[in-house]
């Protein structure tokens, strides 16, 4: 998975690279730039993370309700 496709995927689910790193388990924002930019590899688990989300509505759903529990709970 490209650089480019992993931002346009990020930013059609209106993710801040933060909250993406979230979704993917990573622990850091500083990741996500870094697949961004192309200087790292995106990770065979995050691919998968992606695909699932993309063909199943109820699994990005969950993903994505599980951030903003995630995020409200952190305040």
């Amino acid at each position: 998975m490209s650089a480019i496709n992993i931002k346009k995927i990020r930013n059609d689910l209106g993710l801040s690279q933060s909250q993406f790193a979230r979704m993917v388990g990573v622990a850091s924002d500083r990741t996500v730039r870094r697949w961004e930019e192309g200087e790292r590899d995106v990770p065979g688990s995050v691919i998968l993370i992606i695909y699932v989300m993309s063909k199943i509505p109820a699994a990005k759903n969950l993903f994505l309700s599980l951030i903003s529990k995630n995020t409200e709970d952190s305040d």
